[in-house]
């Protein structure tokens, strides 16, 4: 397993601080978008009640989706997280 370094932009850094505070007792699922492979521009949190794929989750991803079109960005990847631990960045 390799790992991979990404720069994070300090939008999305504050993002994930900030909204991770907000829902302290919940694990945020949201998908890191940017227009590089290396550079996380933004992230988009779209779930801090449920674990596991749901209706709510895949609506989510439509959005993200037709927002990362729109503003040409591409999805880096899903990203989880709680305001105890550092986030965890899943590869695509």
């Amino acid at each position: 397993m390799t790992t991979q370094s990404l720069e994070v932009a300090p939008l999305a850094y504050r993002k994930i601080v900030y909204h991770s505070a907000k829902y302290m007792s919940s694990t945020v699922i949201g998908i890191l978008v940017g227009t590089t492979r290396e550079r996380v521009e933004d992230v988009i949190p779209f779930v801090h009640h449920w674990h596991t794929l749901s209706p709510m989750t895949e609506a989510g991803m439509a959005l993200v989706e037709a927002h990362t079109a729109k503003h040409h960005q591409q999805i880096l990847g899903p990203v989880s997280y709680t305001h105890l631990t550092l986030p965890t960045i899943y590869s695509v």
